[in-house]
Formats: structure tokens, C-alpha cells, sequence
């Protein structure tokens, strides 16, 4: 709510920062019922019905008197500034539009969607501006009602495109103050409330409350407070930290909770402690526009704590979040990278590199010829380590790849076959030997585009002639089994697991084009491939095909096909499908979704949004696993319009979780400010 006093503020300030330039000097022009000049002419005194033109601003007031040498004027008497973005009224302004200094007194203005007024607002150079006495808001003073809003402040310092700096902020609603802010700085780029409480009750936490505070600290530092209480876990908190210096700028992320439920932690054999943390740092340094340094740091208190209490945003994306740090140097050629990785975490099982030093070779062409050479090197020193404690495999490593490949066209057809060749040393293998292993590789791409175009026109559909473009394709791999199985080798990563491949990939491509008002729109496609795999030992066989097909023919309709089905067996493996429409324009709509992958999930969701009355909204999200026969989640909220306000209140169940309940508020002129309604509790804090 804060952040709408601030932007406000910012959209009056381009009203008085108009600048004549020096090198074309623009003429101010000035109308009056009386004009009279002064001083050889270099001063315009205007009296009754003052119009002052400059650029795209026009200023009306009683009185003027313009300096045209300088560019600055000074005008009195029921000032009005209009311009494309709103009018600004005061008693008084002078500004030298030359040196962009200004100062205007007992402003009021309509700039939608604010309106608001200020003692004073004053421009003390390009970037830098002052206020006092202010207040802003986005409810109509002509249409007052009961929870008219506003939000005053005793000083402003704004940064255009920067922040906002206030001091003695009250929120008030009609002539009452709900919060006070001794001081507030906004970023304009940040869009997340200050303060936000979610409370509910879960299946494993018992009744919860969950809140965060935001407080910004001085220029290079921001902190995220959260503190939590769990009916069944207890009392949780931790900082979460935002810098910026001129080393990079970075994220630390802590938490910690002194685990209550012991009977919890037995159930699971004694692998959990009381006390339980999480100790995360992200930090990125672009060190010239060709270097960057990233680095990550993860420590927990044990496996779990990730699950329990940061599932949805966190676990649910990387459940064993690596440590390492990483440095990448680009050049015309290629790329460098010297990359280390450690195992922090020794309930997890990972590989080390300590460390791994890479050379990424760009696509080269060699010379004025068709040929085309890319590759790469690099060297490892990797270890793999084991959460059951036993005995870690270390191992030398140097591998390289070169690829060379030829870019041909042959009739309407482009043909760029390849062959390539990979060389690796490992000082180790599973019996304790250095060994060499090779692998050779080759295919080609195939592939052209065709297209037509039909008359054919529909007003309904917006259809203005209809162009379809078709573009078969077809890739062929293959490399033999290397020199070296796999499985004598310790599986670091997936270099180790190469194996022979044998290959060839089918696809034809369809799109369906139209133009609408004048720009090309495509209005459906067809994708499909088939993989077909070459193998002797067995008998060569179709192994699956791909489907993805997009209908988007109005702006109201859209549908989308991705499945994915196993041609050998018969069977679909996995896919999804989305489709959306507005059957009510502006009234009703609804999206149903499905998502699909073999042995492990199939579930459909649905979302309805429908306006029932006017300034009444009723809004619901189901999510039904056909595997478990049961609705596993589902949420309702009824959404009220009052005026400039919207209330939301909302409830939310799910079958393996607990129900949320809870109530928003959100300024209508800001929809973007409020909590996330699904996923995760903590996610909506964020």
C-alpha cells in the first residue's frame, strides 16, 4: 500500500522537468489578454487568461512573466499544468527549465489513477526531488465513501527510477491512522508488500501463523524477517539478507526451529536433531562484462528440514541444493570455466570437483569454406562421495571432444552432416587402473520449409487469408559402444555413461498463419516426431513419438497438446494438456488442465473465475488425482469491490496438507500486490 504514495509522486515530477537544450533553443510561446515586454524585450509580462505553450505542456494562471533568454518563468494566480499524463494544480510555480530546477506551492493533482497534493514540491537537480506535507491516493474525492484511503507524508525525497526515501509515513483510512512508518525507503522495481501474515492450520503442523517483515537497512542491505509459529513444531525464524556491494551482490537465507514434536523425530529412527537450520548463500559478481563469479553455499541441519518446511519452493525444485562456486571467462572463440564443487551436506551423495577447469569451443568456420569446428576440453579432479559413510571413489579425469560438421543446401533441402570424436583419461577405474576410452560419432540433420497460401476469410475468426507452413525434418546419430564400457568405470557424472547409440528422428513441423490488423498471427500448429531406434541386438523398432499441437484461433480460446507415446509397448508415457476460454467476455472464464506421466500421476486441474454480480467475483481452483481416486487440493474465494478496495476472502483445503483460511485487502490501482494463493505457505511471503 505504501508503494502507490511513492509512484505517485514520481508521475507528478515529469510535469516540471521539461529542458531546453542548448544547441536548439525552443521557444516558449505566451498568450494573455495583455502582454507587455520588459527589459528590451527579453521579459513577457502576461495578465488574465495566461496561456503558456512549451513543448507538449501547456500552463494556464492569472499572471506571468517569462524570462525568454533564461527559459524561466514565474507565473501566480490558479495554476493549472496539463499534459498526456494528468493537470496539476497550485497557487504559485517558477521553474528554469534550462537548469531543470523548479518549485511549486500548494499543489493538487489528478493523474490517473492517483489524485493527492503536497505544501510544496521542489526539483533540486535531474535526479534528485523534495516534498513536504504530502498524502496521495487512488480513491475519487468526488465519490467518497467509508473506506476512502490515503497516505500521508511529513517529508519526501524521491530518485527517479531509483527510490523513494519518506519520512513520518501514516496510512489513514477515512480519519483514522492504521500504520505509521518513522522512515521507508522503496525500490520502484520492488512490487512485494511490507508486512504479511498467512495463518492456517496443516495436517503436520497443527494451527500456524506465518509472517514476514521486510526492512530496508541502508543502500547496499535489505532484510526479510520471518518469524513462525507452528501449533505442533513450535516457534521458527530466521533473516534472510540482501547486499549489494561492489564485489557482486548476493542473498543469505537462515532459519531455525527448535523442533517440539519428538514423537515425530523417533518415528524416523533418531536421523533428526532437535535442533534444526538451514544456512544458504547465493552471490554473483559480474566482474566485467566477459567474467562472472557465481557461488552457492548450502548447510542444513539434516535431510529433512527442506521438506518439512519448504517444500513447494524450495525441495519440491532441488531437494539436494549443490555448494560450489563457478568462473566464467568468455572470448570470441569460446568459453572458459574453472568450476569447484564440495559435499557440505554428508547425508547427501554427491560428486566433488575440486576442481573441474573447461574450454568451450564455439562453432568456428574454418577458413571461406562449409566446414564448421566446435569441441571441447577439460580436466577433473572428482571424488564421489557416499551418504551410508562408506569408502568415496576418486579419480583423475581429461576428456576432450572435436566436431567437425559441413553446411550444405541441395535443392530446397539443408543438409549438414557431422562427425565427431571424444578422447578420455582416467587415472582410476573400478579396479584401481588408468585407462583410456574412446568414443567416434556421426550423423546428419535434414530439413526444409514449404509453404502455400489460401484465400480464404472468416469474420468470426479474424482470419485474413490463411498461409501454412510445413517443414519435415530428419536427424540420424550414431556413435559405436566406446572403447571402454561403463561399467568398469565409477559413475561421477553422465560423461561416465556413454554408451552406443544408434538413431534416427522423424519430425514434421505444421503452422498455420493469418494476418490481423496487418500483423502475421499464428493460429495453430502441428508438431510431431517419431524416434526410431537401430539396434541389432535385439531388432531395430519405433521407440516413441512426440505430439505437441497449439490452437490459439481467438483471443479468448487457447489449447495445448504435449503427450509423449510409447510406440513399442502402446501405451501414453506422459503429457499435458491445457485449455482456456472466456465463454462470458469479461464475465466467465475457465481453465482446465491435465497432466499425465505413466505408473506415477495422473491428475486434472480446474479454474473458474466467475462474475456473478456487479462488484461480486467468485473464484475456485480444484486439482483431482486420478491415481488415488480423491481431490487432493481445492480453493475458494469470494472477491468483494468496494469502490477503490477489493476484500478477498479465501479457503483452501488439501488432502495431505490442512486448510488455509485467510482475508486480503489490496488497493484495485495495485492487483499485483497481494499474497500467492497456491503452492506453498512460505512462497506467498515472498
Amino acid at each position: 500500500m505504501i508503494r502507490c504514495l511513492f509512484l505517485g509522486c514520481l508521475w507528478l515530477l515529469p510535469l516540471l522537468s521539461y529542458t531546453a537544450y542548448a544547441e536548439v533553443k525552443i521557444p516558449i510561446e505566451v498568450k494573455g489578454r495583455s502582454i507587455s515586454y520588459i527589459e528590451g524585450g527579453r521579459k513577457a509580462v502576461a495578465k488574465g487568461n495566461v496561456i503558456i505553450t512549451y513543448q507538449n505542456m501547456r500552463l494556464t494562471c492569472d499572471e506571468a512573466e517569462v524570462d525568454l533568454d533564461t527559459n524561466v518563468a514565474k507565473a501566480r494566480g490558479n495554476v493549472v499544468l496539463v499534459d498526456a499524463r494528468g493537470v496539476v494544480r497550485g497557487d504559485s510555480i517558477e521553474y528554469d527549465f534550462t537548469h531543470q530546477k523548479g518549485h511549486i506551492k500548494q499543489v493538487d493533482f489528478e493523474i490517473e489513477p492517483y489524485f493527492g497534493a503536497a505544501r510544496d514540491l521542489e526539483r533540486k537537480g535531474p535526479d534528485h526531488y523534495t516534498s513536504s506535507s504530502c498524502y496521495i491516493t487512488t480513491c475519487d474525492p468526488s465519490v467518497p465513501h467509508p473506506l476512502n484511503y490515503r497516505l500521508e507524508a511529513r517529508e519526501l525525497d524521491i530518485y527517479p527510477n531509483e527510490k523513494v526515501v519518506a519520512r513520518g509515513v501514516r496510512f489513514k483510512i477515512g480519519r483514522y491512522t492504521l500504520l505509521y512508518f518513522p522512515r521507508y525507503t522503496h525500490y520502484f522495481n520492488d512490487k512485494r508488500p511490507k508486512v504479511k501474515i498467512v495463518p492456517g492450520r496443516e495436517k503436520e503442523w497443527g494451527a500456524f501463523l506465518l509472517t514476514t517483515w521486510k526492512q530496508h537497512i541502508n543502500d547496499s542491505l535489505d532484510m526479510k524477517m520471518n518469524v513462525d509459529y507452528r501449533e505442533k513444531r513450535g516457534l521458527g525464524f530466521g533473516p534472510d539478507l540482501f547486499y549489494h556491494s561492489r564485489f557482486g551482490n548476493g542473498l543469505l537465507r537462515t532459519y531455525y526451529l527448535r523442533e517440539k514434536d519428538e514423537e515425530y523425530l523417533e518415528e524416523l529412527g533418531g536421523r533428526r536433531k532437535l535442533d534444526r537450520y538451514k544456512l544458504q548463500v547465493m552471490h554473483r559478481w559480474d566482474i566485467s562484462p566477459d567474467d562472472v563469479l557465481v557461488a552457492e553455499y548450502h548447510k542444513f541441519s539434516d535431510y529433512y528440514v527442506l521438506k518439512d518446511y519448504y517444500y513447494n519452493d524450495e525441495y519440491e525444485y532441488d531437494p539436494e541444493p549443490s555448494s560450489y562456486m563457478l568462473y566464467t571467462h568468455n572470448d570470441s572463440l569460446g568459453t572458459l570455466s574453472i568450476y569447484g564443487k564440495k559435499r557440505i551436506n554428508h547425508f547427501y551423495t554427491e560428486t566433488e570437483y575440486l576442481p573441474q577447469i573447461k574450454y568451450q569451443l564455439y562453432s568456428q568456420r574454418l577458413s571461406n569454406s562449409r566446414f564448421y569446428l566446435s569441441g571441447s576440453t577439460q580436466a577433473d579432479n572428482v571424488s564421489r562421495r557416499y551418504s551410508d559413510g562408506s569408502q568415496a571413489n576418486d579419480a583423475w579425469r581429461w576428456d576432450t571432444y572435436l566436431q567437425l560438421l559441413y553446411a550444405s543446401k541441395l535443392a530446397c533441402f539443408e543438409i549438414s552432416p557431422f562427425v565427431g570424436v571424444r578422447q578420455t583419461y582416467y587415472s582410476r577405474d573400478k579396479n584401481g587402473q588408468d585407462r583410456w576410452r574412446g568414443v567416434f560419432y556421426t550423423g546428419i540433420d535434414v530439413s526444409t520449409k514449404l509453404y502455400r497460401v489460401f484465400d480464404f476469410y472468416n469474420s468470426f475468426l479474424h482470419i485474413e487469408k490463411i498461409r501454412h507452413v510445413v517443414r519435415p525434418w530428419l536427424q540420424y546419430r550414431y556413435n559405436p559402444s566406446p572403447t571402454l564400457d561403463s561399467d568398469k568405470l565409477v559413475q561421477f557424472d553422465s560423461l561416465d555413461s556413454i554408451s552406443r547409440t544408434h538413431d534416427i528422428v522423424i519430425g514434421l513441423d505444421n503452422t498455420i498463419q493469418t494476418k490481423r490488423n496487418g500483423n502475421t498471427v499464428d493460429i495453430a500448429s502441428f508438431d510431431a516426431s517419431a524416434v526410431y531406434r537401430v539396434k541389432p541386438e535385439r531388432g531395430s523398432y519405433f521407440d516413441y513419438a512426440d505430439i505437441d499441437i497449439k490452437v490459439h484461433p481467438l483471443d479468448w480460446l487457447r489449447f495445448d497438446f504435449e503427450y509423449r507415446y510409447g510406440l513399442d509397448e502402446g501405451r501414453w508415457r506422459s503429457g499435458s494438456l491445457d485449455v482456456w476460454f472466456e465463454p462470458l467476455k469479461d464475465c466467465l472464464t475457465i481453465g482446465l488442465g491435465h497432466q499425465y506421466k505413466r505408473s506415477s500421476m495422473a491428475q486434472t486441474t480446474l479454474e473458474t473465475d466467475w462474475k456473478v454480480a456487479k462488484g461480486w467475483e467468485l473464484k475456485s481452483y480444484h486439482r483431482y488425482e486420478f491415481e488415488t481416486g480423491a481431490m487432493q487440493e481445492q480453493t475458494y474465494s469470494i472477491v468483494k469491490d468496494l469502490k477503490c478496495w477489493e476484500l478477498e476472502v479465501s479457503y483452501g483445503d488439501e488432502k495431505y496438507g490442512g486448510s488455509t483460511f485467510w482475508i486480503i485487502m489490496r488497493i484495485k490501482a495495485f492487483p499485483d500486490i497481494g499474497v500467492r494463493l497456491k503452492k506453498s505457505y512460505r512462497r506467498r511471503l515472498d
